[in-house]
């Protein structure tokens, strides 16, 4: 068990683990660390840490958005909006940081791979040089001229596709792309170098075991790959001399997540001590919370993961058998709650609760009988707050 002050208040951090590929993984979380810039950035669908500009998160909107992208601030200032001249935001869904032409320099590469209809006949990746910025300003403009950024033009052996993931191999500049929509989503990877301008076809790389990945990264030693879907975050451990695509063997390890509104943008710390993870917002709803899950040295306290600001929530069937389930959750003081059961992909499919709640350990008895078997997320909001933890029904 860990104690630390983050963002000025005091935190218990408790570990989870998990089997890895070659080893074991422990997180402790989620922390709140911050939230969105709710005028600005409505659509979180790409995030990255900066390692130009200490303390600094990259983040962009999906689509309907200009081709730009924000340098925020914890808990959640603008420090810089950066344009990207000369290219085009169709659908941006995802970021990464990785090695360039200039071997000292970062590099970001900005993901226009969305294609919910699978109708683009292409797919374009942007490569920037990660700018430096003054964040003690608020919201100063920067523009990328054209002929600073690259354009790598990118089509997938076997038709258009949906992805939200894009990783970028910190050690070689390869490309993986992750599509979200099939049944097992799909690996296609573009070995580095890279020639902006130049079409290249993707090679397919294979196949996960996962449904509807909507964002990922790679840590910044290359050791550590990251997935996430609405309802899970995935991990795999690489050896030194395996590529990206081919280290995702298998289902990989869960480590801990909580179930965002809809979340699609997550990323490593700078230094790799941990992730992020933040959502989209839904329409007339709150800024989105950016959260954090530190990674832990041991397994002391497995069970308890929480920042000690936010409510608990917990879910058990009651009995070996049967569609009975109880959910157990406390609030810090007399508030509004809604308590809500949702889908894979985050829409609501039952309402719990919605009413006043008292401080302290509440426990409800709802039957489930008329969902299906799957994967769901028990979701509770309160006046201050937001957590969720997941069901397995079969």
């Amino acid at each position: 068990m860990m104690i630390l002050r983050l963002a000025g208040v005091l935190l218990l951090v408790v570990a989870c683990s998990g089997q890895g590929n070659k080893e074991t993984f422990w997180f402790g979380g989620p922390f709140r660390v911050g939230t969105t810039p709710l005028s600005t950035l409505p659509e979180v669908s790409g995030m990255v840490s900066s390692t130009e500009n200490p303390g600094v998160l990259w983040m962009h909107n999906d689509s309907g958005d200009e081709p730009r992208i924000f340098g925020i601030v914890l808990p959640g200032r603008v420090a810089a909006e950066v344009r990207i001249t000369g290219a085009s935001h169709i659908d941006w869904e995802d970021m990464a940081r990785g090695p360039g032409p200039q071997a000292e320099a970062s590099y970001l590469y900005l993901a226009d791979i969305g294609d919910n209809s699978a109708r683009r006949t292409t797919i374009v990746v942007y490569r920037i040089r990660e700018p430096k910025i003054d964040t003690s300003w608020q919201s100063r403009r920067i523009s990328i001229s054209a002929d600073s950024v690259e354009r790598f033009v990118l089509r997938y052996p076997d038709g258009a596709r949906d992805a939200e993931a894009l990783l970028v191999d910190p050690r070689t500049g390869d490309i993986v792309i992750v599509t979200k929509r099939e049944n097992r989503c799909r690996i296609y990877s573009a070995p580095a170098p890279h020639a902006s301008g130049t079409e290249r076809v993707l090679k397919l790389e294979g196949e996960l075991p996962h449904q509807l990945i909507t964002g990922g990264d790679v840590s910044p030693d290359g050791r550590s790959i990251l997935l996430k879907s609405y309802h899970r975050v995935w991990m795999w451990t690489r050896e030194a001399s395996t590529s990206l695509a081919s280290a995702m063997v298998g289902s990989g390890t869960s480590v801990p997540y909580q179930p965002e509104r809809q979340g699609e943008a997550i990323c490593f710390s700078a230094s790799g001590d941990g992730y992020l993870t933040t959502s989209e917002c839904e329409d007339s709803g709150p800024a989105a919370a950016i959260m954090l899950y530190l990674r832990a040295e041991s397994a002391e306290a497995a069970a308890r993961l929480r920042d000690v600001r936010l409510p608990s929530i917990s879910a058990a069937r009651l009995g070996m058998s049967g569609s009975l389930y109880r959910i157990r959750y406390t609030v810090p003081e007399v508030q509004r709650i809604s308590l809500k059961i949702c889908n894979a992909a985050m829409f609501t499919v039952m309402v719990v609760a919605e009413d006043s709640a008292e401080s302290g350990i509440q426990e409800r008895d709802v039957n489930l009988s008329k969902l299906p078997a799957g994967s769901y997320a028990i979701v509770l909001e309160s006046t201050s707050a937001r957590v969720s933890t997941m069901l397995e029904i079969k």
